[in-house]
Formats: structure tokens, C-alpha cells, sequence
């Protein structure tokens, strides 16, 4: 571990040590995704195609076509 001087990461203030806790309490909280809601987004991709493929959906979201079956599958 190594101790760093300058500002506090994440907007803390505090004259105090920052210790690992004070880190994880501090640093911004990453909003899960609901995969429902991201199967009903890929879903209207998916039918939105002229010609729709699972292949052609998986290039438009730049996810593989694995992926998109796996989210599909959640609509079933």
C-alpha cells in the first residue's frame, strides 16, 4: 500500500486518515441494469430490422449473438 498526498478522491473531506471503508463509502454506486428492461430494449431492436436476424441485432448492439439469445430467452 502507499500513501499518496494530494486531494481526497471522491469529493471527501475529511483531515482524517481515508481508509479503505471510508473509500467504498465514498465512491459513486453504479446502477444495476435491469435485464428485463434490457431484454424489451433488445427485443424492439430485434423487430425494428427489415429483415430481422439475431445475427444483424448482435452487430447493432455490438454484443455477440450468444449474448443476445441469453437476454431474448429472459422474455420466454
Amino acid at each position: 500500500m502507499q500513501i499518496i498526498e494530494g486531494p481526497a478522491p471522491y469529493g471527501i473531506s475529511t483531515e482524517n486518515r481515508i481508509t479503505k471503508r471510508i473509500l467504498q463509502h465514498h465512491k459513486p454506486k453504479k446502477e444495476k441494469i435491469n435485464p428485463i428492461k434490457t431484454a424489451l430494449m433488445y427485443k424492439k431492436t430485434y423487430q425494428s430490422l427489415a429483415n430481422p436476424t439475431i445475427q444483424a441485432t448482435a452487430e447493432i448492439l455490438e454484443v455477440s449473438k450468444g449474448r443476445v439469445n441469453q437476454i431474448l430467452n429472459l422474455l420466454k
